[in-house]
């Protein structure tokens, strides 16, 4: 066999075995990231939340994922309850505590701000240990 003849059954054999197993997995971008800690997240009962305004028009709000904070996004009305009691829980004079265990609902979709961070989506509906909420 000629060296132009091994040159070619190499190149295909490489090329074969390349099809064969198939393009290497590219590993999880940010958003897949994200979303699988939503995963986990959603299993527990109260989620950790916390006001951290920025000079940027990203929501003030963050919720702990998995140990890890990240911007978010409320599923609820701004005149509802609970959006009226978190509001006044973080702007009364008298506030001191910055951050809020809620029951609520994550949602899997996410989005971004002007900034381009990731929003996560939470629809808050019970306080654990914090302010009443009436109807």
């Amino acid at each position: 066999m000629s060296a132009a003849s091994w040159s070619v059954a190499l190149a295909a054999a490489a090329a074969f075995v390349a099809c064969a197993t198939g393009a290497p997995k590219a590993p999880p971008d940010y958003a897949d990231r994200v979303r699988a800690r939503i995963e986990v997240a959603q299993q527990l009962e109260v989620q950790r939340l916390r006001f951290n305004p920025t000079p940027c028009s990203c929501p003030p709000f963050e919720i702990a994922l998995d140990g890890r904070w990240h911007r978010v996004a409320f599923d609820a009305p701004e005149d509802s309850p609970m959006m009226i009691a978190l509001r006044q829980a973080v702007e009364a004079p008298t506030a001191t505590s910055r951050g809020f265990e809620l029951r609520g609902r994550l949602r899997e979709n996410l989005a971004t701000c002007a900034r381009g961070a990731i929003l996560v989506t939470f629809n808050p509906t019970e306080w654990v240990d914090g302010p009443s909420i009436e109807d």
